[in-house]
């Protein structure tokens, strides 16, 4: 598998010591065991119908059919008041069809049933992100890493925000941890921290670095041009014995 490349990588000590990916953000989506929570009106029966609605709902979302969705989403919260998934994906078919105030409405739904709701805390941050709020988005990528401390989301938001703001080091500080994190769960998400890490070393002049981590990342985003550029540059300079900058 191509994640056993970087552990690898990671065994050989080169992980640390030694908006980038031009791609739309992606919410997180709940799973396929939807966690059915009896609202105050809910009943074991209004509960099965609602599952039934939310299936419906999910797959026209998958499928691209935003309104036809949110008709099935919200007809499953009318069943359940407190089926937060439904609230979860209505907040995602809000955000794609632009209406980001209706998606921050239902995430803030849903985290009022389960406050500690991960899924909604990311995908508001989207949100929060694209209205330009980082010192909220920051707020919510920290309360992740507080629930769910081995969940890589967080600390993968976090170097996103940082980076964003040149702020590298501290970037790179925290994508360090999601490398590892979701190495861990042999996940191929690595690629994409891989990737900004290798342009944080990329914008510190860690030229060597540069080249180590933007090559791997190459195995997922190799037709990307800030990757090329970055790359070709950071092959440049390391081999015309520029040094690296020191930390």
């Amino acid at each position: 598998m191509k994640t056993r490349v970087l552990v690898v990588f990671l065994s050989l000590g080169l992980l640390w010591g030694t908006g980038v990916l031009g791609a739309q953000l992606v919410e997180t989506v709940p799973g396929p065991d939807a966690k059915l929570i009896l609202g105050p009106q809910g009943s074991p029966t209004s509960q099965e119908e609602a599952r039934v609605l939310y299936n419906e709902g999910s797959r026209l979302l998958h499928e691209g059919d935003y309104d036809g969705a949110v008709e099935q989403l919200l007809l499953a919260v009318q069943m359940d008041p407190g089926f937060t998934d439904a609230m979860d994906h209505l907040g995602i078919a809000y955000r794609r069809m632009g209406n980001l105030e209706a998606a921050e409405e239902w995430y803030g739904r849903s985290l009022e049933v389960l406050p500690s709701n991960t899924v909604a805390y990311l995908n508001l941050s989207l949100i929060y992100r694209a209205q330009g709020r980082l010192g909220d988005a920051h707020a919510n990528y920290q309360k992740v890493i507080e629930l769910e401390p081995d969940n890589p989301e967080g600390y993968y938001g976090m170097g996103e925000i940082f980076q964003q703001v040149e702020e590298y080091e501290t970037s790179a500080y925290f994508l360090q941890t999601a490398i590892q994190k979701y190495l861990d769960a042999d996940s191929e998400h690595v690629y994409d921290a891989v990737f900004l890490q290798g342009f944080n070393f990329y914008k510190l002049q860690r030229w060597e670095d540069a080249v180590r981590f933007l090559e791997l990342a190459q195995a997922v985003h190799g037709d990307n041009p800030t990757l090329l550029q970055a790359l070709e540059e950071s092959r440049e300079r390391l081999g015309a014995g520029e040094p690296s900058e020191v930390e």
